[in-house]
């Protein structure tokens, strides 16, 4: 029997999005509005650092990012202004945790999503005409 979970979490001006399809996992982050403050995201995927900015230096919205995998329980680390933020996508349901003005990224760099069924990509915001493929249209 099939199990399908789709969890939705607002992070200040974003939206994490993941739908859980038995072991596949499928998660969009978005901005919601157009103009904010600069906003970056990271992940680390088999060792390899991959970064993208969600509203750019002068705070427009700047990309969609895409992860698809299977097996997985990706981490990411948000860069919001002053704020920092770890994003934790378990199974049912996605962990935000606020880190202190301390937290240095390198501590984040344990959180390393290993699986050699794991992609991620960002699409710029303004720049594409391409349509967004099933599931992440229905997100």
């Amino acid at each position: 029997m099939s199990k399908n979970i789709f969890v939705n979490k607002k992070i200040n001006d974003i939206e994490v999005k993941m739908l859980r399809e038995n072991e596949k996992c499928f998660i969009k982050i978005v901005p919601i509005i157009q103009k904010s403050t600069p906003k970056k995201l990271f992940i680390i995927i088999n060792g390899d650092e991959h970064q993208w900015d969600i509203y750019d230096q002068n705070g427009r919205g700047s990309h969609k990012i895409y992860l698809k995998g299977h097996e997985i329980k990706p981490c990411f680390y948000l860069l919001d202004g002053d704020e920092h933020f770890r994003i934790l996508c378990n199974i049912d349901k996605i962990n935000v945790y606020k880190n202190s003005e301390e937290h240095n990224i390198n501590l984040f760099l344990k959180d390393n999503c290993i699986s050699s069924k794991v992609s991620c990509w960002a699409v710029a915001i303004y720049t594409t005409s391409r349509k967004e493929k099933s599931p992440f249209c229905d997100m």
